[in-house]
């Protein structure tokens, strides 16, 4: 069997999800849906905790005292994080719908109610964003934990906060639980490409909920917002992606992860090279790791940019159908995710800065073009876009009060 035989396993999640869910795909191990939605994390008090750490039942940490957490390290804000994400699971089908902004609109009464059930949330999002050091390890060397939908779950909650204390007046503090995805991003850049598709999910997440506000009414230009928009992911936390994602394929145990799932290792080794027998499978499997931890880290100094990486996967007369080629196509999803999410940033302070009274010349450009964005304006506000499209349509928010040209 050789490479082309994965390809129908692969070829429908590699684009969106990265090169962590192909070796899931090989392995046997869950993949995402139709629409590229992460699978729902699962019950699996092993992959939930730090290693070696107490698992307390679900729906008590906003109660527990904190000895009954004694396990834990607090040193470790992902500890906070995952608390926070238990406190949601005492949530009910209606609040899930109204947190997703699904079904009927929410009453007062279904909004304070699920806002004082969340407050307890952000306080340990906080407390998290204060630790010592933020990593979430969500890979390891038998493979990937069940956690992946966890830290989008919890900033879905609080950018939810964010919005309503937002509509409520109070923009201060709606900016500060906005900046708390932030926290959240910063645990996941150590889990290689996985992570990074992640945060960037989280930063569609917090940008959909400031962009909702800034549709409703004017947006003070603190400091605090532009430093929030001013942040971005470099291309040094691209490039450490890679060479995470090249490392974790070297030390990737094979063996283990096969006991795990009930496979003979010398099945997997096959999926590799046909001729694979338990003499040569250990062979096969060291063989297949540099080959493709070789081909990742000859793209970190290349991964800055989608001009700069086309070039170089050009370059590398990748076979058609191969494994590489379609870690290719995932790296690509990288840029293309982190080009995006620069744009929404550029549209979101530019519309700010519009609506404090800067002048359109003195606007961010659009990244994608370094060209100005297109403004439409009409006596109820304005829209900003940009030329590049996700989920094929223009990236475009819409701002509250009409542009300071368009009021002269």
């Amino acid at each position: 069997m050789d490479d082309r035989i994965l390809r129908p396993l692969v070829w429908g999640t590699v684009a969106t999800l990265g090169l962590l869910f192909v070796l899931v795909l090989w392995l046997g191990r869950s993949a995402p849906d139709a629409a590229g939605h992460l699978p729902a994390p699962q019950s699996d008090p092993e992959n939930i905790a730090e290693p070696g750490a107490k698992q307390p039942p679900p729906g008590t940490y906003a109660t527990a005292p904190r000895s009954h957490f004694k396990g834990e390290d607090e040193s470790n804000g992902v500890t906070f994080f995952r608390r926070a994400h238990h406190l949601m699971e005492e949530m009910t089908e209606r609040q899930q719908e109204i947190l997703r902004k699904r079904g009927d609109p929410p009453t007062e009464d279904e909004i304070s109610e699920l806002l004082h059930l969340l407050d307890p949330l952000v306080d340990l999002v906080r407390e998290g964003a204060m630790a010592e050091r933020r990593q979430w390890a969500l890979l390891r060397e038998t493979g990937p934990t069940h956690e992946m939908n966890v830290p989008v779950e919890v900033a879905r909650a609080v950018t939810w906060t964010a919005g309503i204390v937002g509509e409520d007046g109070d923009l201060p503090e709606a900016i500060k639980r906005l900046e708390l995805n932030l926290a959240l991003q910063d645990s996941l850049y150590s889990d290689g490409m996985i992570g990074t598709l992640i945060a960037s999910t989280i930063d569609a997440v917090w940008h959909k909920g400031l962009a909702e506000l800034t549709a409703e009414q004017l947006i003070p230009e603190t400091t605090e917002l532009q430093n929030l928009l001013a942040t971005k992911t470099s291309g040094d936390l691209l490039s450490d992606a890679v060479r995470s994602e090249a490392n974790f394929i070297r030390r990737f145990d094979f063996f283990e992860h096969a006991r795990k799932i009930g496979t003979e290792p010398l099945e997997l080794a096959k999926n590799f090279d046909p001729s694979a027998t338990k003499e040569t499978m250990e062979a096969v499997f060291r063989e297949r790791q540099r080959r493709l931890s070789s081909f990742m880290e000859s793209a970190v100094e290349h991964i800055s940019s989608i001009e700069a990486y086309t070039k170089w996967a050009q370059s590398q007369q990748i076979e058609e159908n191969s494994i590489e080629s379609q870690i290719a196509v995932s790296m690509r999803a990288i840029l293309e995710r982190h080009q995006i999410s620069e744009t929404e940033k550029a549209i979101l302070a530019g519309g700010i800065a519009l609506q404090n009274g800067a002048a359109f010349d003195t606007l961010p450009v659009d990244p994608s073009t370094r060209k100005p964005f297109t403004r439409a304006e009409s006596d109820a506000g304005f829209r900003l876009t940009s030329s590049l499209t996700k989920r094929e349509k223009p990236i475009s928010y819409t701002f509250a009060l009409p542009a300071p040209a368009a009021r002269d």
